[in-house]
């Protein structure tokens, strides 16, 4: 705990000089100021996640990042495009795109994109690249997009890396810079701090306009946008989520996984979309083939669904006593109030104060004690009686539960033995009394959960899963970038994690 121990002095310090400067100025006679946002980002700037343009993609600086590097290197990128697109006020980071929604100084709140928001496999041949070859690839590409000539590379191989054949002949698949992203019929982005109304994933965007209606664009190939859209492998423009309720539900959350999404609607009801082929949407189909679940949901075979193009109603949250007797609930008890979804599972909170998880690896077998799917809900026991869970979030492999009293419980496969723990209960990752509540954001990325916290946001904590409880005890520390990043912003508001880059959104009182 000694590494903990000097992260929680030095954040205690850090608020302290924080308070004064805040009374001195408070106490100044200079008239009030507005805030602004200010923005950091480090890792691979070669995807055209930064929007700092061109030259980051293909300089030698950005085209071979340590792991090191990546966690400690930020670079202020608000600086070269707060005159553009104004303070940030909402962010969310994919695979190899980053997507702003900032207020201007009319009030008005646009969404930015930048980077690769239509596909991850080019990513993925791209990152296993020599650094030279890769800069050359990436300079090709641009200029594709800039003639809007997808034929003069002929056979060539490079092309493989970035020719999308359904792709419109005026549409760019590399953003550099930030580029608007409008929503149809004059509908405008919806900013919620007690909601997820952004999400980003493998080439894929999900957001929430002010009409409560939620929209995606990016890869289709598996349904995951969930516009109903059964032949287009892109969609290039925000397309509406019908939820099939007449269009007058609104929704309230979005999440995305690898290849799958979730909506929560007004009514605190689940609809998923995209891959099922590890029970990630929650469908478990009897062998009738209907929605309504028998003994075989939890299985370790892969579900009878494949692909939902349109989203389709989670139902079956239900709650049993440690004996495994089904509980009677009060009406509305079993609707969901949070949801969060993993590469191949998801999870959701009802509003009676249970979690649940489904998909990919989220059970162990009793006799093998291999991790198993689980083809619809299954509530997670194991956590303390009587604290209200107050947020989900899932990694690519682990979920998080965060509970009242400051303490988070987790389940999932672990960073350093790759195997499934804690199944349908969950283990301890942070002691309560470690955070400094209440907490302004409680996210997972990959392999890491990050909170933060503090009435000013001072406090920036990451864990991981870890197999054994000596190394859980070791496993909360503050990340090396946030006491230098603290003297240029006043507060973290926010951290987001792609898989080659990190975003990090603070604010500023001036």
């Amino acid at each position: 705990m000694a590494t903990f121990r000097r992260a929680v002095v030095r954040h205690a310090d850090r608020k302290r000089t924080f308070f004064l400067a805040q009374q001195k100025r408070f106490q100044s006679s200079s008239p009030p100021s507005s805030s602004y946002s200010s923005l950091f980002m480090s890792g691979h700037g070669w995807t055209g996640a930064f929007g700092t343009g061109p030259d980051t993609m293909f300089s030698p600086e950005t085209s071979s990042v340590s792991a090191e590097d990546r966690e400690s290197s930020f670079t202020s990128i608000h600086q070269h495009i707060s005159e553009e697109i104004g303070q940030v006020v909402n962010a969310a980071a994919g695979w190899g795109h980053t997507v702003l929604q900032c207020k201007n100084y009319k009030g008005e709140i646009k969404t930015y994109v930048a980077g690769r928001p239509y596909d991850f496999q080019a990513l993925l041949r791209l990152n296993r690249l020599p650094c030279f070859v890769r800069r050359a690839a990436i300079s090709m590409s641009l200029k594709l997009d800039e003639e809007a000539d997808l034929g003069f590379l002929g056979s060539n191989a490079v092309e493989g890396y970035f020719k999308l054949d359904d792709m419109p002949a005026f549409q760019k698949t590399v953003l550099p810079q930030f580029q608007e992203i409008q929503l149809p019929d004059g509908d405008v982005p919806l900013v919620d701090p007690q909601s997820q109304t952004l999400a980003a994933s493998a080439g894929l965007t999900a957001l929430i306009g002010k009409s409560g209606k939620a929209y995606s664009f990016g890869l289709n190939k598996c349904g995951q946008c969930g516009v109903g859209d059964d032949e287009s492998v892109h969609i290039w423009q925000p397309s509406h989520i019908e939820l099939g309720d007449g269009d007058e539900t609104k929704v309230t959350d979005v999440a995305l996984g690898l290849q799958h999404g979730l909506v929560l609607d007004e009514n605190g009801y689940v609809h998923a979309f995209g891959k099922s082929s590890r029970g990630q949407l929650g469908i478990a189909l009897s062998r009738e083939g209907t929605e309504e679940p028998d003994d075989s949901t939890i299985s370790t075979i892969n579900s009878s669904v494949d692909y939902e193009y349109s989203p389709i109603r989670v139902s079956n949250f239900e709650i049993t006593s440690d004996s495994g007797l089904p509980v009677e609930l009060p009406r509305g008890e079993r609707n969901v109030k949070k949801i969060a979804a993993g590469f191949n599972h998801s999870a959701a909170i009802t509003k009676s104060n249970h979690a649940f998880l489904w998909g990919k690896n989220v059970l162990l077998d009793p006799e093998t004690l291999k991790a198993v799917d689980s083809l619809a809900p299954i509530q997670i026991k194991g956590l303390p009686q009587n604290l209200e869970i107050l947020d989900i979030s899932c990694g690519s492999h682990h979920t998080s539960i965060l509970l009242e009293d400051g303490s988070v419980y987790a389940t999932g496969i672990t960073t350093d033995t790759k195997e499934q723990i804690g199944g349908k209960t969950l283990v301890q990752i942070i002691p309560p009394g470690l955070i400094d509540m209440p907490v302004r954001q409680f996210i997972s990325h990959f392999d890491r959960t990050t909170v933060v916290a503090g009435e000013c946001g001072e406090q920036v904590l990451e864990v991981q899963l870890w197999s054994t409880e000596e190394l859980r005890k070791e496993a909360v520390f503050e990340p090396c970038w946030v006491e230098e990043m603290l003297t240029q912003t006043d507060q973290i508001m926010s951290v987001h994690r792609g898989w080659l880059h990190t975003v990090v959104v603070g604010g500023t009182d001036r």
